[in-house]
This record gives structure tokens, sequence and C-alpha cells, in this order.
């Protein structure tokens, strides 16, 4: 550290002999202080970057490489729970009329609608076809809903009532009609399950009606609820690693040559003052 110059001054106006040690400290001192604000600004750069990537590295572990299957999620969350959400937000949406899921299980399609139900900030009832009358409960849901919030209803047993082999043509041409004003006229969407499309009436499963329609065949249900969002996301990992490893000196070089530039500033006014010292003491010794 460099000592005060009032020391200097007062030591019967010797000429004082210019340290290199006193100057080098001061230096490095100077070159310090310049880092040091800047350090806590590289430092929070990079931290944040780590930050970053141990958060998708974190997703990386807990799922398994089921890019398919990530992709199905993604695209029922944005088709089904979005919609839903944004008309609680109050923004522009096209809601669906009916949602069909395709699965051999009842069991696990009502987890993925539970799942979906969640996440859609709307109302969601489940009933059971056989047993409860489809245009009561639309009804009872359009005299008491919340303008807020979009209502959901899983239709258990509903493929039954659009099959003309469980009955008659009168009740599939009614259930064709529920279908096609749900939305527009009870603010509600249908969700139902079948094993096979192929056995339902044609008419009734056109967009106009069936909006929305996910394949979960083939697809088990620890693998849906368990997925892996695939290499790709693997490979910006790797990437981010590696970029972020390069940087690194880069980040932390920054403050240092701040610093540096600082330490110019403050060897110039050691320099300074040790010449106003000489000065004053030729002047005194005159």
């Amino acid at each position: 550290m460099i000592e005060p110059v009032t020391q200097k001054m007062n030591t019967n106006y010797k000429t004082p002999k210019r340290s290199k040690s006193k100057t080098t400290e001061a230096t490095v001192g100077g070159a310090l202080l310049g880092a040091g604000a800047q350090f806590v600004h590289g430092f929070k750069e990079y931290t944040d970057r780590v930050n970053e990537l141990d958060d998708k590295c974190k997703l990386y572990e807990m799922i398994k490489e089921k890019p398919e299957i990530f992709e199905l999620r993604q695209n029922m969350l944005a088709k089904v729970s979005d919609r839903g959400l944004r008309y609680a937000l109050g923004m522009p949406v096209a809601p669906n009329k009916t949602v069909m899921f395709v699965s051999n299980s009842e069991p696990f399609a009502k987890n993925v609608i539970k799942w979906l139900m969640g996440q859609s900030g709307g109302n969601y009832k489940e009933i059971d076809m056989d047993k409860d009358d489809l245009l009561d409960v639309l009804e009872s849901n359009e005299k008491n809903r919340n303008p807020k919030k979009w209502d959901f209803v899983y239709a258990k047993n509903m493929e039954k009532y659009i099959d003309h082999s469980q009955v008659d043509k009168a009740t599939v041409e009614a259930m064709k009609d529920f279908m096609s004003a749900t939305a527009e006229v009870y603010h509600t969407t249908l969700l139902f399950v079948t094993d096979n499309p192929k056995k339902l009436d044609y008419i009734a499963l056109q967009p106009h009606r069936v909006s929305e329609r996910f394949d979960l065949r083939g697809i088990k249900e620890e693998d849906f609820f368990n997925f892996k969002v695939s290499e790709p996301l693997a490979d910006e990992i790797q990437k981010s690693a590696k970029q972020l490893k390069k940087d690194r000196g880069k980040i932390f070089a920054k403050p240092m040559a701040i610093g540096a530039a600082v330490a110019g500033a403050v060897g110039a006014c050691v320099s300074y003052l040790y010449g106003r010292i000489k000065n004053e003491n030729q002047q005194h010794q005159k």
C-alpha cells in the first residue's frame, strides 16, 4: 500500500526515494480494485449460464429417450390445455368441440385426460353416458358456468352412441347434433375414448365435430409420463457446455482487462504525487 502523502511531506522535506515496490503495490492494488466490481458482473453472467445449462441437464435426466412421446405431449398441451388457459385469460381462441383419444386402455387415456385438465385452467367433469343424460349435463354447465372458465366433460361410453352397431340411426344423429353444438351453444368441450375409430360413424368424426384426435395406441403409460426430450436436447446441452467452457476465459478476462486499465490510472496518479512531492522539496531547498 502506498504511504500517505502527508507522512512524506513531514520528514524535513527530504527528497523521497521512489520505491518500485510501492508503485508496484499500488498498480496491483488498482488492478484488483478495478477488476473487483467487474468480476461480480462477470461471475453473475457465468453463473446464470451455468444454471441455465443445469436446468436443461435436469430435464434431460428426468425423462427417457422418447422424442415421439414428447411431441405428442406438447401437441396435446397446445391443442387442449392451452386453449382452456387462453379462454381463461380472455385471449383469442377457437375452443375444441370434441376431442377423441384412441387407446386400447381406457384407464390410461383417462389419466392422460386428467393430466391435460390439470393444466387447462377450466372446469372439468366426468359423466357416464349409460347413466347420465348428456343434454342435462350440458344445460346445467351452461346455466352455472363461470364466464372466465371453459368447461370440459369427459363422456365415458360416448363412442357407443356414434356406433351404428350399438345404437339406432336416430341416436347417432342426435349425438352428432350435440357434437356440432357443444362449443358454440354450451361453451363445453367433449372428451371421449375409443379403441377403434373405424367402427364409429364416419361423418360424426369430421373436423367440424371432432376437432382434435390423439392416438395413444402403442404407447406405454409409464413411458408417456416419464418421457425423454430426445437427442436434439442432448446435442444442445453438449454444445452449450463446450461454448460455456470456451467463453469462460473471455468472461473473466474482461473484468481483469478493465482492472488493468484502472491500474494504469492508479499508477499515473502515483507518479503525479511523487513528482509533486519532489517539486515541493526542491522549492523548499531554494
